[in-house]
């Protein structure tokens, strides 16, 4: 018996991709990780809605705000495939 499951049993992909990387003032701050939440079309351009931490602020703190796609790099995801042994959450649970 494989350990991989038949293609039959694998998630479809997501539709829409919702995590992504903000790029910021100035560009050559680190990107931040987003969560897209909403899209909207303003003129002939494309707003997306995210959420995310802004690293530096201190207290950091979760910014909402709409941000012209230009400005997001999408992050695919595959929900078949999911490496469980290299989280840093499980190192630090060691």
């Amino acid at each position: 018996m494989s350990a991989n499951p038949p293609n039959a049993d694998a998630w479809p992909p997501f539709k829409r991709v919702r995590f992504v990387l903000v790029r910021r003032e100035p560009w050559t701050a680190l990107p931040a990780q987003g969560l897209v939440l909403d899209w909207r079309k303003t003129g002939q351009r494309h707003q997306a809605l995210v959420a995310y931490v802004d690293e530096a602020l201190h207290p950091k703190r979760i910014i909402t705000e709409w941000m012209p796609a230009e400005k997001l790099t999408p992050i695919r995801a595959d929900p078949n495939v999911i490496d469980y042994g290299t989280s840093p959450w499980d190192r630090r649970r060691r």
